[in-house]
């Protein structure tokens, strides 16, 4: 039998908790301590949403359409087969449309999984749920419901419509996984709905629904967005969630981060 050597450390697969990372509280017992870990997780929330667009007047509507039921996000993605590259655009928005959070931001991460559009709109719903949890904290929201739209049925369907958590073996089970530890916090109801995609190439625009209407605007955003993250390297994306939420260490060296 081989014997193991004295100095030989444990090896360690762990799954990071991408939970939200305001929330959660490391080391109860030293005031004021950051790991670096979570100064990390910060400083990458941070860089997240300052790249939302908020409203520059008070959102109050919003608010309220949160609380009545009557808020709406609608997500769409914007995938190049050459390139690789996704991107997604969100909008968050009181129904009368007068108050909206929106984001064309942060570069899909691609992790072992091939890039498509499921992929890329699943990331669209993951950054509406961020945004939400952001808007929900600073105005202490307790309760209400939203409904959240995209043209792909089966990124809305697992993203928002099971309460068990993905299975290893299905695709992108990491943004999955991010997802449901965020639907698990919010204190608001979510309810999806699927909005047919290019209908502005088949209706004229008054008969576009409003749903119809606002996918077609963040479909426009999000090829904007694709184009020049492919074309320009000064953005400063954030790496939230960048690639996995796995790692592997061998004596505290980081083999892959990319298991998902």
């Amino acid at each position: 039998m081989q014997e193991i050597p004295n100095d030989s450390k444990t090896t360690v697969v762990n799954r990071a908790q991408l939970q939200f990372p305001i929330l959660e509280t490391i080391f109860p017992t030293v005031i004021n301590y950051v790991s670096p870990e979570k100064r990390k997780l910060h400083q990458e929330l941070d860089l997240f949403l300052d790249q939302v667009n908020k409203p520059k007047s008070s959102p109050k509507q919003l608010i309220n359409d949160i609380v009545n039921g009557d808020a709406i996000a609608v997500t769409d993605a914007s995938v190049s087969p050459f390139s690789g590259v996704g991107a997604s655009s969100f909008v968050i928005t009181s129904n009368n449309l007068q108050t909206s959070f929106s984001g064309s931001h942060t570069r899909v991460p691609k992790g072992s999984t091939k890039m498509d559009s499921y992929r890329a709109e699943l990331y669209g719903i993951y950054s509406i749920l961020i945004c939400l949890h952001d808007i929900i904290l600073e105005y202490k929201i307790k309760s209400g419901s939203i409904t959240i739209a995209c043209d792909n049925k089966a990124s809305l369907q697992n993203a928002l419509e099971y309460d068990t958590r993905a299975s290893v073996s299905q695709g992108s089970f990491n943004i999955l996984w991010a997802i449901s530890d965020l639907k698990r916090d919010l204190p608001i109801r979510i309810h999806s709905k699927h909005a047919k995609a290019h209908q502005d190439k088949r209706k004229s625009r008054s008969e576009l629904s409003l749903l119809e209407t606002i996918n077609c605007i963040v479909d426009v955003k999000a090829g904007e967005y694709r184009e020049y993250i492919e074309n320009y390297s000064s953005y400063q994306y954030s790496t939230l969630h960048w690639f996995s939420n796995w790692s592997c260490h061998v004596n505290d060296n980081p083999i892959t981060a990319n298991l998902g």
